[in-house]
């Protein structure tokens, strides 16, 4: 991404041709890449955006929750977290305890879709965004362990591992 005079913002969406944005689009559109080795429950934004990802597969920003060790390497594994109740609830899908998530999010019934576990660069990671007072401030969260144990139960289901 870069700025181009009057204001415009060039990017490539997608691996499509280049696009050109208003420069106030630039905090929606940009992730700031976390500095830092995630630990294993950890609730993340990501942004699936950035191409190399196509339909079927995840292509919206939404949170994950980090579901590997750390390895000092510059990849995670996460589970996506999505407020869309799966069409057909399966053993994969888990449902999360309210609030998992802060802020807007605490409200909403989330789901953890098990069967779409992958690896990302940290580049793709950034921290929840919310308010506080009025103000933005962005943050992590821990996963209670009743959900991580759940999710680690699902991948498992997913995956068919015994």
């Amino acid at each position: 991404m870069r700025f181009v005079g009057s204001g415009l913002l060039k990017t490539r969406t997608r691996g499509l041709p280049v696009a050109s944005l208003p420069a106030y689009r630039l905090a929606k559109e940009q992730c700031m890449a976390i500095k830092y080795y995630p630990s294993r429950g950890e609730i993340l934004f990501c942004d699936f955006e950035q191409g190399g990802f196509v339909k079927p597969e995840m292509v919206k920003n939404r949170p994950v929750v980090v579901v590997s060790r750390r390895t000092g390497g510059q990849t995670c594994t996460v589970v996506p977290i999505s407020g869309t109740e799966p069409e057909q609830n399966k053993p994969w899908h888990v449902l999360l305890s309210d609030g998992a998530l802060p802020g807007a999010w605490a409200t909403r019934t989330l789901w953890a879709k098990c069967d779409m576990v992958t690896s990302v660069g940290y580049f793709r990671l950034d921290r929840l965004k919310t308010r506080v007072n009025g103000k933005r401030v962005w943050q992590s969260k821990q996963m209670n362990r009743k959900d991580l144990d759940a999710v680690i139960i699902g991948i498992r289901s997913a995956l068919a591992i015994e």
